[in-house]
């Protein structure tokens, strides 16, 4: 009797917690709109020395674009798939991580936000028809050759992705360290170099995440 009993709650949880999943999954927004500083990496590792700017963080997977290394200008002339109103306007383009980085381009874009939303929002240009495509390539050159001090559009080549759980594995094994904040605006962080920008954004990552890493920084 107690035995069915039992076996009767088991089954009331795991209807409940089924139940539940798709809210939670939809609410999920993870490490959205924030900084990682790459951490405990293989000194071969690609994103060593790092600091990625997270897009989107949902259950399923996370979007980021790692900052601060910008192609050449040999490299984005020779890309034979970038527009040409972009290469043309000489808009700079950086590299945001390993993947994607032969199909699409991809830009962030500073949005006026509600208050629990990022203010940079992710899209990418192969999803878009001639018509909205040639529409975001005007909108970008007009915006950069203008006199506004602070871009509106930030290009990649490439970002950074994530499994189900992925980002979320490697945070707690110590791979990444999030930033209480950059200390500088992400357009500003964008033009610093690699490396130098590791070492000034990691000063902002919490005191006691420094502390649960056994060491003192």
């Amino acid at each position: 009797m107690r035995s069915k009993l039992f076996r009767g709650y088991g089954f009331l949880i795991i209807a409940a917690i089924l139940f539940a999943f798709p809210t939670f999954a939809n609410r999920y927004d993870g490490y959205t709109g924030q900084y990682l500083v790459a951490f405990k990496m293989r000194q071969e590792d690609y994103f060593n020395n790092a600091v990625v700017y997270i897009d989107d963080n949902k259950f399923m997977g996370a979007i980021g674009y790692m900052l601060g290394k910008r192609l050449s200008d040999e490299a984005v002339a020779n890309d034979i798939d970038l527009p040409q109103g972009i290469k043309d306007a000489g808009v700079p383009i950086y590299e945001g991580g390993p993947l994607g980085r032969d199909s699409t381009l991809f830009y962030l874009k500073h949005v006026i936000s509600g208050e629990d939303e990022p203010s940079w929002q992710g899209y990418k240009m192969h999803a878009m028809n001639d018509e909205q495509l040639k529409n975001t390539v005007d909108e970008i050159v007009e915006n950069y050759n203008s006199d506004e001090d602070a871009p509106r559009f930030l290009l990649f080549r490439g970002y950074s992705g994530w499994a189900p759980m992925q980002l979320e594995m490697e945070m707690m094994r110590g791979a990444w360290l999030k930033a209480d904040e950059l200390g500088l605006s992400l357009d500003e962080a964008i033009l610093e170099d690699q490396e130098v920008l590791w070492h000034r954004v990691f000063k902002n990552v919490a005191k006691d995440d420094k502390k649960k890493l056994g060491k003192i920084y």
